[in-house]
């Protein structure tokens, strides 16, 4: 559980809003690793942008490739994202 205060989706205002609106959430939240900057709409939006570029943007890694790294590396980290 986060220390820092999370605004569910259905408080959501502004830049916030539309974030989630781009995720598709319209009940809960965002979730982690996301939900710490729930309270800072703008940085959200920029970290969502940049972490669909990297995950799904052109690369030299097929999709299931990014996707094995990224399960490996979760796991050696005991991270459930």
């Amino acid at each position: 559980m986060p220390w820092v205060r999370v605004i569910p989706a259905e408080e959501a205002e502004h830049d916030l809003k539309h974030a989630y609106e781009q995720v598709g959430i319209e009940q809960g939240s965002i979730g982690q690793p996301f939900d710490g900057l729930t309270t800072n709409g703008p940085t959200l939006l920029k970290l969502m942008e940049f972490s669909h570029a990297v995950r799904f943007g052109p690369s030299a890694l097929s999709r299931l490739q990014r996707e094995m790294v990224a399960t490996y590396v979760s796991a050696l980290n005991h991270c459930l994202f």
